[in-house]
């Protein structure tokens, strides 16, 4: 009986030695695969790091108050904050009341609705310019199941810049496609006739005296002002003017003063802008506006009232009018 508890204690040592053999086995497979698992977590997390890091896009995580508890180095260099400065801000400590609370309402929505969510286009200052920025902020959840919130911001200033210049370009385009129409407009009311010297007939000496003055007036700017009865040629004495100045390849645009009704003179003259307090429905180019950068023939300019006649008086002066 002696020998049989010994061979049973026996079998019962070597197959406990086994298990244990095996139990070590396994825990030494289960620590290989533990420690492959963190190191594929670590390069994984590398991975995340560096892509972040690299990223030209600012990126943030925010804890279910609001505060920030992660941000890459974008974020870090646009904000010019330290990762210690960074986690535990909100965003009010970025931006004024305003927009911190339009941010926040954004990520209220997050958390609510726990889908993604696009923001409109929004600027700041930051050291006195204006930087525009447009955000997708999304759901996270924390290890311990909390409403995390996290976001991706583009920073768009370039874009925004090049779309106003964009604008401001089409808008000057706009302008001058009017001011052209008007020009046209003008043009097919208007038969331009274009003379030359020999085509003034005279050889007396008051003719010459006033080609010679033409010449000597027509290298400049200045306000010329033509004395003569009707019908002696004082526009065929501008159109000379005009044709020997730099101005010549735009046309002269030439006003009949007496012509003009009482009412419409200022507009016609100086055009009126749209609006409710000139009572125009559209913007009307003047004739000065038209002649910019040409020649202006006002025929019959004693005709012009004299408020006109004051208004264009300083207009010849300064070379500039408002409306």
């Amino acid at each position: 009986g002696l020998l049989y508890a010994r061979e049973h204690l026996e079998d019962l040592v070597e197959e406990r030695t086994a298990e244990l053999k095996d139990a070590k086995e396994q825990l030494q497979q289960n620590l290989a695969e533990t420690e492959q698992a963190k190191l594929a977590l670590e390069e994984s997390e590398e991975r995340f790091r560096n892509f972040m890091n690299n990223s030209p896009t600012v990126a943030y995580i925010k804890n279910e108050s609001g505060q920030h508890i992660y941000g890459n180095r974008t974020l870090f260099e646009k904000f010019q904050r330290s990762p210690e400065q960074f986690v535990g801000t909100t965003t009010h400590d970025f931006f004024p009341q305003t927009i911190a609370n339009k941010i926040e309402a954004y990520d209220e929505a997050v958390r609510t609705k726990g889908v993604p969510v696009e923001t409109d286009d929004w600027s700041d200052k930051w050291q006195g310019q204006v930087r525009w920025w447009k955000e997708i902020k999304f759901p996270l959840a924390g290890p311990a199941g909390e409403k995390l919130v996290g976001g991706i911001a583009f920073d768009i200033t370039e874009r925004k810049q090049a779309q106003e210049k964009l604008q401001k370009a089409f808008e000057e385009i706009k302008e001058l496609k009017n001011r052209l129409e008007q020009e046209n407009i003008y043009l097919r009311e208007e038969i331009e006739v274009r003379h030359r010297h020999e085509e003034i007939i005279g050889k007396s000496d008051a003719i010459k005296k006033a080609l010679n003055q033409a010449e000597q007036v027509a290298d400049t700017d200045s306000t010329v002002l033509i004395l003569g009865e009707t019908g002696t040629g004082k526009e065929l004495l501008a159109r000379t003017i005009h044709n020997l100045s730099s101005r010549k390849g735009r046309p002269m645009v030439k006003v009949n003063c007496a012509a003009l009704p009482s009412t419409l003179i200022e507009s016609e003259l100086f055009g009126r802008e749209k609006g409710a307090y000139t009572g125009a429905l559209t913007k009307q180019v003047g004739r000065f506006e038209v002649a910019d950068g040409s020649t202006i023939f006002l025929d019959e300019i004693s005709e012009l009232p004299f408020d006109v006649e004051a208004k264009l008086l300083r207009v010849l002066e300064e070379g500039q009018f408002e409306r």
